[in-house]
């Protein structure tokens, strides 16, 4: 198993992380709670914020921090991401019908904020772009620096941010979505996140998740599914 070993980092770098943070988790957290629980960000702010996250954590990691991008676990595509990462799919896509199944029993539903429904039945592109811009939020920005760096916080212990990484955007995601899609997020975060710190495998989780759900965007766009 591959783990972060490091014991101690500089006062610059803890900073550095801490700015990061404050981008990957930071910006989205301002946006959902911004928008859910005090009206204060409008629904479009919100959208522009969640799309541009994963980006601008990119730019912070290689502009700001001035490290690699496999630092966070991005790489180029190889046989062994490939793998990982079609399994991923089956695995994501198994936990979705799954826990989609059980939310139907429970009565449980996911919510949109009528901006975001509107946007997602307008043009088919728009949706393609946002259902797979939100993979690219979920593991570049959260899963792959906000576990990376808060492991370096924690002084190497990788399962310390993925515990707190799980708990704050599971929370973020029930306020956003309801809690049909928290339930969802928090079993899928759980196994991704476990995958993550054997593996810092950012690549495949992205195929895993990116994916489905630009194959279902884009049937749903086409109008061959709903």
């Amino acid at each position: 198993m591959r783990e972060f070993r490091v014991q101690t980092i500089s006062r610059r770098r803890r900073l550095f992380s801490l700015a990061g943070l404050a981008i990957a988790l930071g910006f989205p957290a301002f946006a959902i709670v911004g928008n859910r629980c005090t009206v204060s960000v409008p629904d479009f702010s919100e959208a522009i914020i969640l799309t541009a996250t994963p980006w601008l954590t990119l730019a912070w990691v290689v502009v700001g921090e001035r490290r690699g991008l496999d630092s966070i676990g991005l790489h180029r595509l190889n046989r062994q991401s490939l793998g990982f990462g079609l399994a991923g799919i089956v695995v994501n896509v198994a936990i979705s019908i799954g826990v989609g199944s059980l939310n139907t029993a429970l009565g449980l539903y996911e919510t949109q904020s009528p901006f975001m429904t509107q946007l997602l039945q307008g043009p088919g592109l728009v949706l393609v772009l946002i259902v797979t811009n939100g993979a690219a939020l979920t593991e570049i920005a959260f899963r792959g620096y906000a576990i990376a760096r808060l492991g370096e916080l924690a002084h190497g212990r990788l399962w310390i941010g993925a515990v707190a990484q799980i708990v704050i955007t599971t929370i973020l995601f029930t306020l956003s979505r309801g809690l049909a899609h928290g339930l969802v997020w928090l079993l899928d975060d759980i196994i991704f996140s476990l995958f993550y710190i054997w593996r810092r495998d950012t690549v495949a989780c992205l195929m895993a998740h990116g994916v489905p759900n630009l194959i279902a965007s884009t049937l749903i766009a086409a109008g061959v599914a709903s």
